[in-house]
């Protein structure tokens, strides 16, 4: 089972090749990695050039983070598609492995994701997802660098919505679960992420995004 991880950037220098060597380092061995930059001018391009050999690289300007998202997915061509920011990395060399092993033993399409181990400074927290409809349906629970997506949901569901700057990956989210596509939780963590990234930075916007998603979706009163 092949699996695609596609990493979004700009302007990433400082943190751009640890997340590159969390993926090139898995032991899992059928896996492409994308990654798409925005054209950036820091030098994140002469790191990401260093492993060209070993990822797919689109480096153009683009129209937010989720446009190049969508880009990424497009040219996917797993089976599962997963998405890692420029400023995360995945927790362990095993992640990918023990998910296609997971998938083998469900032996259905679904939506795999996990935990979070969540670093900011010297301080480290594991994050686990708040499974409950009513907490969904007011905000996102599942963790978008920790999901395993199948390509086809994409393809029969669309990509995510560019009208949201913040919150588009809970739109996909909540979209998926209202169509009652499975998800599979696994207590383990998978990602790690580190404090101070985009959705840190512009909480009041991405809780106004999604109160409108909800109100688009008609899940508000």
């Amino acid at each position: 089972m092949k699996i695609s991880i596609i990493t979004v950037c700009y302007n990433s220098v400082n943190t751009i090749e640890r997340t590159i060597k969390s993926v090139l380092n898995q032991d899992y061995p059928d896996f492409e990695y994308i990654i798409v930059d925005g054209d950036s001018n820091d030098g994140t391009l002469d790191i990401i050039k260093k492993y060209q050999e070993s990822i797919i690289l689109i480096s153009e300007p683009d129209n937010g983070i989720y446009d190049a998202m969508n880009k990424g997915i497009n040219i996917a061509t797993g089976e599962i598609i997963a998405t890692l920011n420029s400023d995360d990395c995945y927790h362990s060399s095993n992640v990918l492995s023990r998910i296609a092993l997971k998938y083998k033993k469900l032996n259905q399409r679904a939506i795999i994701h996990g935990n979070l181990l969540y670093i900011d400074g010297n301080s480290e927290k594991v994050k686990k997802p708040d499974l409950r409809k009513d907490r969904l349906l007011r905000g996102p629970v599942y963790f978008q660098p920790t999901m395993f997506v199948p390509k086809v949901f994409y393809n029969e569901s669309g990509l995510l919505d560019v009208r949201y700057k913040i919150a588009a990956d809970y739109e996909l989210m909540l979209r998926f679960y209202l169509e009652r596509r499975p998800f599979v939780y696994i207590d383990e963590i998978i990602t790690e992420m580190y404090s101070g990234g985009e959705s840190d930075n512009k909480v009041l916007q991405g809780y106004r995004e999604c109160y409108q998603i909800t109100l688009e979706k008609k899940l508000t009163n």
